[in-house]
């Protein structure tokens, strides 16, 4: 392998490196979104669809820490009280 193909290489790792970064983001902001859906509804229907949505969006969480575990990235995990 040249050195240009291993610079490539570099780079695009870095670049799927900041998209977890940014998928974690953004999964944290979608769950606070659903907190604060759920902390405005009453009706039964929407309050269990929102606590599947939240459980979803925790499961995909769980999985990109497990990427960033994998890659030796450091993500900050959900605060205590915005887990399911």
């Amino acid at each position: 392998m040249n050195i240009a193909e291993r610079k490539n290489r570099k780079n695009k790792a870095d670049g799927e490196d900041a998209l977890l970064l940014t998928t974690l983001t953004q999964l944290r902001k979608e769950l606070d979104h659903v907190h604060n859906s759920l902390n405005a509804v009453t009706d039964p229907l929407l309050i269990d669809g929102l606590i599947f949505e939240m459980n979803a969006i925790h499961l995909k969480y769980q999985f990109y820490m497990r990427l960033c575990k994998e890659r030796g990235l450091h993500a900050l995990p959900m605060a205590a009280g915005k887990t399911s």
